[in-house]
């Protein structure tokens, strides 16, 4: 799709949370997982990277894609498969295919914490078969797709999540009492790694409609990745601030437009470091259906924190979230620096939806929260 002159200034009005009658708003149908429709050449077990076959998947990425958007206020965007975890493969992690769960996986493998120099040598060797891989992937879509769509950013999950996948969930968390100073060695390593693959990345992806995307649809001024650290579900939140954040502060500050991903049933884990966090311009709230994540009106308190904090807010709203679900967002937030792209059961529900939503929206003055629609 060709990105209109007025799309490219709602997408720049949500970054910088200008006045906006209506949030950007669209949906999908359909899961996150393309393993679960399309996996041709893959088999299960063990993955290496002369496995993957860029070309192999040109079907996915033509007829089936991944999440995406149906309404065209966000942009259809090709990123590396997004199952594959491409950072922990580049640190050494084995990766395994499971079909059963439509799913890759990884195992932990770090025995010693004193051997992070050489792992560290390892993931940012430019030979590193795995990082190899992953560029000659973002080439492949460059190539194929990029003339008629944006090239983006895949999954880059943050130091913690990956220092949880190479030491295992468990052990992660005493070490961080037993061996502190390693564990912060070792979140730095993952931070520097993290680093690095991204401006690789960077470096080859061309601008599109004058902006640059990742895995969240959404244009911007400036190459800008989105970072998480799903693994923050089992610390406390001193923790996290203690050990985590000054990592994910470094790699987020090194961008002008970086998009934290946070997930509802654990977002308040990390909701204080990441407001008082100036590089922090935009969190994303991706709902955890029941019974995995909490009630939606719970939600509200935070999302008036983040969005009185003068963060932009975008809400992944999964699990085919309710009309009076999505109405109580109309009600309670406020459409400044808003994004709201929910699963919808099929296309007619979706557009449904979307009325409803517009409906309830119009009228409201930019900024102030609205009364409650009629029904």
């Amino acid at each position: 799709m060709r990105m209109s002159a007025s799309l490219i200034e709602r997408h720049r009005a949500f970054w910088d949370c200008s006045p906006e009658a209506r949030p950007l708003c669209d949906f999908f149908v359909g899961g996150v997982l393309p393993l679960a429709t399309y996996h041709d050449g893959l088999r299960e077990g063990p993955l290496a990277p002369e496995m993957i076959i860029p070309e192999a998947w040109e079907i996915l990425y033509s007829h089936v894609g991944h999440t995406r958007p149906r309404q065209g206020e966000l942009v259809d965007t090709v990123y590396p498969l997004v199952t594959l975890p491409w950072l922990e493969a580049i640190l050494g992690c084995p990766v395994k295919v499971s079909l059963t769960s439509h799913s890759m996986g990884t195992e932990p493998y770090l025995d010693d914490l004193s051997q992070l120099d050489a792992v560290e040598a390892a993931a940012l060797d430019p030979a590193n078969p795995w990082f190899l891989k992953l560029l000659e992937f973002q080439r492949y879509l460059i190539t194929t797709f990029g003339s008629q769509q944006p090239v983006g950013l895949p999954v880059m999950r943050g130091p913690l999540d990956l220092a949880t996948a190479m030491l295992g969930g468990a052990r992660t968390l005493y070490e961080f009492y037993d061996h502190p100073t390693a564990m912060e060695h070792l979140l730095r390593v993952c931070a520097d790694v993290w680093l690095h693959v991204a401006r690789a990345q960077m470096a080859l992806i061309p601008a599109y409609a004058g902006g640059f995307f990742s895995y969240r649809l959404l244009w911007t001024p400036r190459p800008s990745p989105v970072l998480q650290e799903d693994s923050t579900a089992f610390l406390s939140p001193a923790l996290y601030r203690q050990f985590v954040l000054p990592q994910d502060e470094r790699i987020l500050a090194e961008f002008t437009y970086p998009c934290f991903h946070t997930h509802s049933a654990s977002m308040g884990i990390v909701l204080d470091g990441l407001l008082a966090c100036p590089s922090v311009k935009a969190i994303d709230s991706c709902w955890d259906p029941a019974p995995f994540g909490p009630p939606v009106e719970t939600l509200i308190p935070a999302y008036h924190r983040i969005q009185e904090a003068g963060k932009s807010l975008y809400i992944l709203a999964t699990g085919c979230p309710t009309q009076e679900e999505l109405l109580l967002l109309c009600r309670e937030l406020s459409p400044r620096g808003l994004c709201v792209f929910f699963e919808a059961q099929d296309e007619t529900v979706g557009r449904y939806m979307l009325e409803r939503m517009a409906g309830a929206w119009q009228g409201q003055l930019p900024g102030v929260p609205m009364e409650s629609p009629s029904h």
